[in-house]
């Protein structure tokens, strides 16, 4: 069985009151059937990229709790996000 990307939504951040570099969170639906929820967007120093949603283990560093296995997938799924987040991006720029 492949996994297929069947939904991402984006939720964007306002920034203007927060000194957080997280954009948005993201949560992305695989063949209608699996929900992988607070995918976060993070400015970075080249530009946004995908953080997967992570826990902090008890000696304080942070795990990721899902993430893909293979480079493929990865790239696909951070695509996938990363264009609907500058859809998204545009739009709001679009409208101010």
């Amino acid at each position: 069985m492949s996994l297929e990307i069947t939904e991402v939504r984006v939720n964007k951040l306002k920034r203007e009151s927060t000194d957080s570099k997280t954009l948005a969170l993201v949560s992305v639906v695989l063949n209608k059937a699996i929900a992988l929820n607070k995918i976060k967007i993070v400015e970075g120093p080249t530009g946004p990229f995908v953080s997967m949603a992570s826990k902090k283990d008890s000696k304080g560093e942070y795990r990721d709790i899902f993430h893909p296995i293979t480079k493929e997938f990865r790239e696909e799924l951070n695509k996938a996000i990363l264009d609907e987040y500058a859809k998204i991006d545009a739009e709001d720029k679009a409208k101010n």
